[in-house]
């Protein structure tokens, strides 16, 4: 075929039918809804998206979803230590190393420690980036030349703390007080955060943490407005902080619907270029302390997907900080990551990269739509402290986390190297243990605080007991019997290995046992506890009821077999958290 009837062909014109059509053929009886996906946001995720004609406008513009118009982030990593020295040391360490923020967050610091720990630092070089909570005023009276952000979420203090102040509005205005008075000074410096992240780690889902930021915001807008202080001077002193988890493009969407939202929401203060500055932190809620190297692909997911949704700040969590000993290794993985998505994938080369994406503008507008809803029926209950203070919050917020532990511990949510290819051999890991904020010795009006759940814990805590995997006699307590060919019983026999490996536990096998005489030799050892048939029931020479063994031996049955069988079948329905519980409460557990 010559080039010029290359250039002169057309092909054929093709309608979304065709390709139902098309793909319904290929799926071989089910339906296209079979490819359909429902989220936790309620967003029903379709195979096919197809052109819009809405206009996207430019980034930099108003409603700001594409983008603020900076075309630039700050890699401000959590350096914290016990002491200020320690500190000292992590910062001076970042910036040599390639940090461009002097960044770090004062909770376990005292103000004046704080003040002393600035003093040694080259703030008049680079910018800073303080979660400062109670040191911020000390910072900001200190009369030291900086810039940057030195931030506080009065709020988020208070719900962290499980206590409201007595007079919540007279806090609140001492703190707008000071912030009007400081910004007068230093009107470059941002110095109120809105953080959504506790909200995430505690189970909220994407449509519910920007409508969580809104009505954070506009609780701060009302106060600050109360107290004598502009809306447009308090917005451009804000931050919001969201936590990016795995689900790439729908953490994209959530960054670019609630720059869409906050733009709206300054509208009715009369801000007519109401911008959101976001910070960006990958998520704890999903990572693992077994196999933790996945958890780099983890954060290297969520780093692309803060810097695809056009976050200014970002903060990569080490591999390793669930442990009790972080390493350098982790440290030095966490900075990277930033820096190669940067100078090798070039993702700052093009603000808004995903923008035009069918499917990435719908889910944006699925987003704001879902959000919206959720902001709306916040104000019209009286505003975020008032859903805070009612527990509507924190109720919400706890039945979403129910259902995310259910889902994985069903595996319809799979975390790799925890319910799906797990390693039972890996040794117990030392995990850090989370204390509870105090709510300090002045009286306060008790809430409900946040709980930040681990979607791993449930497995990692059943496997961390059964540390039984190289002892040769207790693997006698399980038996695994596989009857027929190996073609007919190994998608069985394969599904029970894995389990049994996501909660560390030993058994021994055999396979291809064709009659009940095999089956009740192979379980005969006088250890035996539980029995596990996997295969089809017609490859059994005999019926499975008649099966003569010791009546303390619990048999379960994986594969195909009859419903009638008086067997607990295991199939992919079944709440692996349970079974497994079951399983380990035989086995020798280590404390």
């Amino acid at each position: 075929m010559s080039l010029d009837i290359l250039r002169n062909h057309t092909f054929p014109p093709s309608s979304e039918q065709d390709w139902i059509e098309a793909v319904e053929r290929s799926l071989k009886g089910k339906g296209i809804d079979s490819l359909r996906k429902d989220t936790y946001e309620n967003i029903t995720l379709k195979p096919l998206y197809s052109e819009r004609t809405q206009e996207l406008g430019q980034p930099g513009t108003a409603p700001y979803t594409r983008g603020i118009g900076k075309n630039e982030f700050w890699i401000c990593q959590e350096n914290r230590g016990e002491n200020a020295e320690i500190v000292k040391e992590a910062v001076v360490k970042g910036i040599e190393c390639g940090e461009n923020t002097i960044s770090f967050k004062a909770d376990s610091l005292q103000p004046e420690e704080v003040k002393e720990l600035l003093a040694d630092l080259p703030i008049e070089d680079y910018p800073i980036f303080i979660q400062a909570n109670a040191a911020q005023q000390a910072i900001m009276e200190g009369n030291q030349a900086f810039r940057g952000a030195v931030t506080r979420d009065l709020m988020m203090e208070w719900v962290q703390a499980g206590g409201l102040p007595l007079n919540e509005q007279a806090e609140l205005a001492d703190w707008f007080s000071f912030i009007d008075k400081w910004r007068q000074n230093k009107p470059e410096v941002k110095t109120v955060l809105v953080d959504t992240v506790p909200y995430h780690e505690a189970g909220a889902d994407a449509a519910r943490e920007i409508a969580y930021a809104l009505a954070a915001g506009v609780e701060y807008m009302n106060a600050a407005k109360s107290n004598g202080m502009e809306p447009v001077d308090l917005a451009e002193s804000m931050i919001f902080s969201f936590a990016i988890d795995s689900q790439f493009f729908m953490q994209i969407g959530k960054l670019r619907a609630a720059r869409r939202l906050w733009s709206a929401v300054g509208q009715a203060y009369g801000i007519q270029e109401c911008k959101m500055a976001i910070h960006a932190k990958t998520s704890m809620r999903n990572k693992s302390s077994y196999d933790r190297h996945v958890n780099l692909l983890r954060t290297s997911n969520e780093a692309f997907a803060a810097l695809a949704g056009g976050c200014q700040y970002i903060t990569v969590v080490p591999f390793d900080a669930m442990l009790t000993e972080g390493s350098s290794l982790g440290i030095r993985m966490a900075r990277n990551i930033v820096h190669i998505l940067d100078k090798e994938a070039g993702v700052r080369q093009t603000e808004d990269p995903g923008g035009g994406s069918y499917y990435l503008e719908e889910l944006t507008d699925e987003l704001c739509e879902k959000a919206w809803i959720h902001f709306l029926e916040l104000e019209r209950g009286g505003g975020m402290l008032a859903g805070l203070r009612k527990g509507r919050i924190q109720a919400e917020i706890s039945e979403l986390a129910r259902i995310r532990l259910e889902n994985v511990s069903l595996r319809k949510e799979k975390i790799i190297g925890v319910n799906v290819y797990a390693n039972p051999s890996e040794g117990r890991s030392d995990v850090r243990v989370q204390l509870p904020s105090a709510s300090g010795a002045e009286k306060r009006k008790e809430i409900i605080p946040l709980k930040p759940i681990s979607l791993s814990s449930e497995f990692e805590v059943i496997r961390s007991m059964n540390l039984t995997w190289q002892d040769k006699g207790l693997r006698e307590r399980i038996a695994l019997a596989c009857i027929g060919d190996l073609k007919a019983y190994k998608p069985y026999m394969d599904f029970a290995k894995e389990i049994m490996a996501a909660g560390g536990l030993s058994y021994q096998l055999a396979e291809g046992l064709r009659n009940l005489k095999d089956i009740e030799e192979f379980a005969s050892q006088p250890t035996t506890i539980h029995l596990i048939i996997c295969g089809n029931e017609e490859d059994l020479q005999g019926e499975l009821s008649a099966l003569s063994l010791d009546p303390q031996i619990r048999i379960y049955t994986v594969g195909e077999f009859q419903e009638s069988a008086k067997y607990k079948q295991i199939d992919r329905s079944v709440d692996i958290i349970e079974w497994l519980t079951v399983l380990s409460s035989t086995q020798e557990v280590e404390a």
